[in-house]
């Protein structure tokens, strides 16, 4: 408390200034003239002026708690963020007042507004002695963020909005927010996962905006940085967090957020991101399991479809760490967040070092294993210059936003995902409950390129777990292979061990499972996920076509093989399809029983 204190008083001394770079009317022109998107952003706040804010009702709020469906409600939520936030960008880009007494009216709505958390984030029940909290007072991630946007706006245009209306603000900040934050302690401030970094940073970001006293801002400001440095002991010594890429941006971007306002009010005293190891290679993940395409490694709730990073984050820790290696190819895309966060697209407007976004053919290549998670990427350049990358996973199956996936692999070749992970799906209130949760086909290994032996599935539990039996680099094969017995409560179940054997050279995967059982006539179901139709073409061997390339499984054509279609809601609500491709045995007399499957592509 006495160091923090001395770096605040140090940063009064020094007459700081919190996000200069949205104040300097010089970074202002440099924007205008490089941000090839102005016109579309200003156009957009145009049309934006017309319309109607969307109604948030009594039944928004209560259908989580009936049907456990979270669209209606977050739909219109974030249409409010974009009918606020798109105009604000475009007068502070602009200067022009007419958008202000609209930026007016759409702070009041908020203001107005019974709680700034989502529904599914807080206690909705009839009885008021179960309520642990007031859900207009919810702390939680959506509520935090708000306040941090809020405080940040009026910070950057607040003078030229009416007083009485930033007052307003500011106390609901204080009402919804910050008050609550001082008088209780919060789940989230231990937790090894996003919601610590986004709910911690956006508070300590709030409270470095409006808290001018320093002896209660050094008591947010210390009680922030334990949960940021518990944050921080969520990734491995790698820097992986299970969470996977869309998870480690939500978190990694507050994180940066956060430190660099406080280095600011610190006047530079406290870097957080200054003399770390592991934030370099935190830093660095993007780098690994980003593809060209925008597809990338998405084990776990990483979501599915494409990401193509951002240019302001990405350009902030290239400035600050020293480091390089990000694709910036359609990264400066302020709308391809439909949680619209003000403090991410204001940041890709300042941050971006426009000069780096020509730089669209960086490609790290190479392979990259993290001990600790047991996770493994390779990622390549083919003699015909395509991209191509093979990913498989151990660990455990009670990891950050868990799939029951152990033994799972992803086989991506030039822009398109050949053997896949779902993602995350729909979010409904079913599937965040241990007891629903794998029912769910992108959660359960039913919908992973897992096996059902014994009619068991993997199961839930930090007991259900992997251990690591060889990683090895041959160029130019590498060899993986994970036990996987205890990943699986099936009773007859001696040993089981899948080796991977990925020859980058030959663009060839082969996948060896080994059984051992204390019984003989076991069933095994092999299971590959894709969502490219397969074809049958001759006993022992289906084919995949891709739009790049043929792919080829070679297996044995004793081995009768069944493809199903299953369908399931992404995370948008949006039905869609994968292929199931099942490959049935019964093992009979053996006790023990080996099999494999090759699978090759063939270059265009």
């Amino acid at each position: 408390m006495t160091n923090i204190k001395k770096c605040l008083e140090y940063g009064n001394s020094k007459n700081y200034i919190l996000f200069p770079e949205v104040r300097n009317e010089f970074t202002i022109k440099y924007v205008k003239d490089n941000y090839y998107g102005l016109n579309e952003l200003i156009n957009k706040a145009d049309l934006i002026l017309k319309e109607d804010s969307p109604k948030i009702t009594f039944n928004m709020y209560m259908s989580f708690k009936k049907t456990g469906d979270r669209l209606k409600f977050e739909n219109a939520y974030f249409k409010r963020r974009e009918q606020l936030f798109v105009p604000i960008l475009a007068y502070i880009l602009t200067k022009d007042v007419k958008y202000l007494p609209f930026i007016e009216e759409k702070f009041w709505e908020w203001c107005d507004l019974y709680s700034w958390e989502l529904p599914a984030h807080f206690n909705i029940t009839e009885n008021e002695n179960e309520i642990d909290d007031d859900p207009a007072t919810a702390v939680a991630l959506f509520a935090s963020e708000t306040a941090f946007f809020f405080s940040e706006i009026i910070s950057i245009i607040g003078d030229k909005m009416d007083k009485f209306l930033v007052n307003r603000i500011k106390r609901e900040i204080f009402r919804r927010v910050i008050n609550p934050y001082m008088s209780k302690k919060y789940w989230w401030e231990s937790t090894h996962m996003n919601w610590a970094s986004v709910c911690a940073g956006s508070v300590g970001a709030t409270s470095i905006y409006l808290i001018d006293d320093v002896e209660t801002l050094a008591f947010i400001v210390e009680r922030v940085l334990k949960t940021m440095d518990i944050y921080i002991d969520s990734f491995d010594k790698d820097g992986l967090i299970t969470e996977g890429l869309t998870y480690w941006y939500y978190g990694f971007s507050f994180y940066v957020y956060f430190a660099e306002l406080l280095k600011e009010r610190t006047g530079g005293k406290i870097n957080l991101l200054h003399g770390n190891n592991k934030i370099i290679k935190i830093a660095c993940l993007p780098q690994i399991l980003l593809f060209p395409s925008g597809s990338f490694v998405n084990f776990s709730d990483s979501g599915i479809g494409k990401w193509n990073g951002d240019s302001g984050l990405f350009s902030k820790l290239e400035s600050s760490l020293g480091i390089h290696g990000y694709n910036y190819k359609n990264s400066l895309n302020l709308y391809n967040d439909h949680t619209f966060k003000w403090a991410t697209m204001i940041r890709k407007l300042f941050w971006t070092n426009f000069k780096n976004l020509m730089n669209n053919t960086c490609v790290k290549t190479g392979c990259y294993y993290f001990s600790n998670s047991q996770w493994l990427v390779d990622r390549r350049l083919t003699d015909k210059e395509k991209f191509v990358s093979f990913s498989a996973k151990g660990g455990n199956n009670d990891e950050p936003h868990n799939h029951n996936d152990l033994g799972h692999f992803i086989l991506h070749y030039d822009g398109e995902d050949i053997f896949i992970d779902i993602g995350a799906p729909e979010y409904v209130k079913e599937y965040f409950r241990n007891e629903t949760r794998y029912k769910f086909l992108a959660a359960s290994s039913f919908g992973h390129s897992v096996p059902v032996i014994n009619g068991s599935l993997q199961c839930y539990g930090k007991k259900f777990y992997t251990k690591v039996k060889e990683f090895k680099e041959d160029n130019p094969k590498i060899c993986f292979t994970l036990n996987l017995k205890n990943a699986y409560s099936c009773k007859e179940l001696i040993d089981y061990e899948r080796k991977f054997i990925w020859n980058f050279k030959e663009l060839i995967l082969e996948i060896f499972d080994n059984f051992k059982f204390s019984k003989n006539n076991n069933e095994i179901e092999e299971i590959f996920i894709t969502n490219i139709k397969p074809q049958s073409v001759n006993d022992g061997e289906l084919l995949i076509s891709s739009s790049s390339g043929l792919v080829n499984l070679l297996y044995d054509k004793n081995i009768f093989c069944d493809i199903e279609k299953h369908n399931y809601k992404n995370h948008y609500g949006i039905e869609k399809n994968i292929y199931r491709i099942v490959f049935k045995i019964n093992t009979n007399n053996l006790k023990e029983f080996n099999f494999k499957i090759k699978i090759k592509i063939n270059e265009k």
